[in-house]
């Protein structure tokens, strides 16, 4: 809504330049590579838009009870790290995560930062490091 955008826009304004900048939205702004089929909502451009205005550096978001992280160009140059959680406690995990909890560790550095998705291993009755994707901060 557009409350909502203000309300970002304003936190951001007045946030410390040099902060690394989280979004968390339910929904993922944009069609990602995996899942392959998804919805995305019908004002996503007025976040994208607001992502790349503000230069949000990472966004955190569900909906898709599917694990997927991935660097998403913007225009204008900004690109955004989008990290769509799978389900931490729940059998409502879908596609290849389904029936599967995964949750993600965001790591922060002066000039990187880490997505790690991490699997429940029902054998080990313990999660897993799944994969951690490495990103520059620019």
């Amino acid at each position: 809504s557009a409350g909502q955008i203000a309300f970002v826009r304003n936190f951001f304004l007045h946030a410390d330049e040099t902060a690394f900048r989280i979004l968390v939205l339910h929904h993922p702004p944009v069609l990602l590579q995996r899942p392959r089929r998804h919805d995305v909502a019908e004002s996503a451009h007025l976040a994208l838009d607001l992502i790349g205005e503000q230069t949000v550096d990472l966004v955190l978001c569900g909906h898709l009870h599917q694990s997927s992280v991935e660097s998403v160009p913007l225009d204008g140059g900004h690109s955004v790290v989008i990290a769509s959680a799978g389900t931490a406690s729940s059998s409502r995990g879908r596609g290849v995560d389904r029936r599967e909890n995964i949750y993600n560790i965001v790591r922060v550095r002066d000039d990187h930062f880490s997505v790690e998705e991490r699997r429940f291993d029902s054998e080990r009755e313990e999660f897993q490091r799944l994969r951690e994707s490495p990103f520059s901060r620019t």
